[in-house]
């Protein structure tokens, strides 16, 4: 089973003993129109608003793959090199420029 935000549902559904009907009468939702929703790849965030609502159930936390956030230092880093790399594309862009005029002169 492909790990999609609507298996996610039904398997919070399902582990809550919530007949997907259920969710499909809370929501104002034909039964079919339920289950199409769910084996769908994707979701609207209205519509995942309104499922984790109708649940009680944040189901926003499982879009967040890499649950690691970076330390301020991890970010002071990132940016020195942020830096690092403009000043390095700079440099490597006036010795194009340079190495452009050498070839256009020595036709």
């Amino acid at each position: 089973m492909k790990n999609t935000i609507g298996n996610t549902i039904k398997k919070h559904c399902h582990d809550n003993h919530i007949p997907i009907t259920s969710l499909a009468t809370k929501l104002k939702y034909h039964r079919s129109s339920m289950h199409k929703l769910l084996t769908k790849p994707d979701m609207s965030i209205n519509t995942l608003m309104a499922v984790s609502q109708a649940l009680n159930h944040n189901f926003f936390q499982y879009l967040w793959v890499d649950k690691t956030i970076p330390t301020k230092e991890e970010i002071l880093a990132m940016r020195n090199e942020i830096s690092q790399l403009k000043t390095q594309v700079s440099q490597l862009s006036h010795e194009n420029s340079l190495l452009q005029k050498l070839v256009s002169y020595s036709r």
